[in-house]
């Protein structure tokens, strides 16, 4: 997407992310061990504490932050195409301070073309002001920034040349840093496969010994060209086959590199919406960003930052407006899914399933005895759910909810049409709070028990 506008520019159109070049290979799903906390189940990831993301983009004030707080964000991305000319250090300084205050992580974007600037740039925050930026990112959606040309693997080349020469040049003045590369516009399986393990490897060590990236990354709005796509359903499995494509990759790359503990290959997403702010602003979206999030526990993703936080005030839902706030402060649909999301799971991931998927999708998370069930009717009517906390069958001849949390527990909760709901259950398998939020309601409500 295109960045750094100031907030009295007029809006441009972002350059979308294009299909991709046929004949890419389709990669399968595989698993990677993790770690879990004592006594709990190794059926699921661990959820990353970064997982819910956003991007710092039309010079968001310091109200715009505030007010993107009660989302709980724990990763703010500095980035987009308006990165090759990079803003300066006082005004990136400026937004790292303002996403440290709402409790976040900045990431910043570096230009790719410039090993130098982005050493200083390093040097800067984490040696002469100790005010220390950990996650960075090398270049921007370069196919989509190059004229989208056919030769993927020449491609690939140049990408590796400028990222080996910023991460080393960024990693000889702090090794601690992780980079993140190369954010395409889109997962392009040929030119991944060449730089993850391939002909243009970035997967690898320099001569200091330090790794070039420390994860994978990558955008997608799947409504780019085809704007009838369904939101709830399409839209979704639209970002769930990447990715599974990005959890195959990082796990073959940490099984041949024998990559593990800290040093493991990740994976995030730094860009991710509808295509449109006629389809942003629906409510719908934000049921497709809590299943976005579901499915980036599911397969491990470090982040998953949407684009953006305010944008286009000028033209509220217009073609240009992708913000989760509206221009009055007050939060979308997106927002208040992603406020559900991050106050509610942690821990490690547990699957769900539907006895009636084409209405309710599940998942849920396990953290030090809080069960958390994420339940979403995308249908027309209401639904009458039997919710069981493990595999069981739950002999239920309606709805049957399972989510993969090894505890004997069965509740039944009714969900209304178009509605979002969580569900938190505590130690003693009791339901502790129920959050509900349907596309008739204003904002989510709270229930404690």
């Amino acid at each position: 997407m295109l960045g750094l506008l100031s907030t009295s520019a007029q809006a441009q159109t972002a350059n979308p992310p294009v299909a991709q070049p046929a004949g890419d290979a389709q990669a399968q799903p595989a698993s990677r061990p993790v770690a879990q906390p004592a006594g709990e189940s190794d059926k699921g990831l661990q959820i990353s504490p970064l997982l819910v993301g956003n991007n710092a983009w039309y010079n968001p004030s310091p109200a715009v932050f505030q007010a993107s707080a009660g989302a709980g964000l724990k990763l703010v991305r500095i980035g987009g195409n308006a990165y090759r000319d990079m803003p300066s250090t006082a005004q990136l300084e400026t937004w790292v301070n303002e996403i440290k205050a709402i409790g976040a992580e900045p990431m910043i974007q570096v230009t790719g073309n410039d090993p130098v600037a982005a050493a200083d740039l390093v040097r800067y925050f984490n040696v002469t002001t100790h005010n220390t930026v950990k996650y960075w990112n090398i270049g921007n959606e370069p196919w989509c920034n190059s004229g989208q040309p056919s030769d993927l693997d020449a491609l690939a080349q140049t990408v590796a040349r400028y990222v080996k020469a910023n991460s080393s040049a960024m990693k000889d003045v702090d090794s601690n840093i992780q980079i993140f590369a190369p954010d395409e516009c889109d997962w392009l399986d040929t030119m991944y496969a060449d730089l993850l393990g391939g002909s243009a490897d970035i997967t690898g060590k320099d001569a200091h010994n330090h790794y070039y990236i420390d994860g994978v990354s990558f955008h997608r709005y799947p409504q780019w060209g085809n704007m009838d796509i369904n939101l709830t359903t399409d839209a979704v499995n639209d970002l769930v086959d990447r990715f599974k494509k990005a959890k195959v990759a990082v796990d073959r790359v940490n099984a041949e590199k024998d990559r593990h503990g800290t040093d493991a290959l990740q994976w995030g997403i730094g860009e991710f919406n509808q295509w449109n702010g006629a389809l942003v602003c629906q409510w719908d979206n934000g049921q497709f960003f809590a299943q976005v999030y579901g499915a980036a526990m599911k397969y491990g993703a470090t982040y998953a930052a949407t684009w953006s936080m305010l944008e286009s005030t000028d033209n509220p839902c217009g073609p240009t407006d992708y913000g989760f706030l509206n221009s009055d402060m007050t939060p979308r649909s997106t927002y208040l899914h992603m406020q559900m999301v991050s106050q509610n799971f942690s821990g490690r991931y547990a699957d769900g399933t539907s006895s009636v998927p084409g209405a309710i999708r599940a998942y849920g998370s396990v953290d030090r005895g809080r069960t958390s069930v994420m339940l979403l009717n995308i249908g027309d009517t209401a639904q009458d759910c039997t919710v069981r906390l493990n595999t069981d069958a739950t002999g239920a001849s309606g709805c049957a909810v399972t989510i993969a949390a090894d505890q004997k527990v069965t509740y039944n909760q009714a969900i209304g049409a178009h509605t979002s709901m969580v569900l938190v259950f505590g130690a003693n398998g009791h339901l502790a709070k129920r959050v509900t939020y349907s596309n008739t309601s204003s904002a989510p409500v709270t229930e404690t028990f």
